[in-house]
């Protein structure tokens, strides 16, 4: 059996946590830098996503008022009050 002398398990010990600090700040580091990284890429899809939904929304209003120009042009001659609302 091997017997250790306070000041050698002492040191021993220091040693010990300094490491275990050590690989413990890594991990954090690690970790906060994969969170980071997990919020810009969510950021972006939700970006991304709205840019697309706008883009739809400019077409569909697009598309929405040709069909109310050729309605209120064929409205008359078809004798049919129409009202868009507007």
């Amino acid at each position: 059996m091997v017997h250790m002398q306070d000041d050698q398990f002492t040191k021993l010990f220091k040693y010990m946590t300094e490491r275990f600090d050590t690989l413990e700040a890594k991990v954090d580091e690690k970790s906060d830098r994969t969170q980071v990284q997990q919020l810009q890429s969510a950021v972006d899809g939700i970006a991304k996503g709205v840019d697309v939904q706008q883009v739809e929304q400019a077409a569909i209003k697009s598309q929405l008022n040709r069909q109310d120009a050729w309605i209120q042009q064929a409205a008359p001659k078809l004798k049919i009050k129409y009202d868009n609302g507007g």
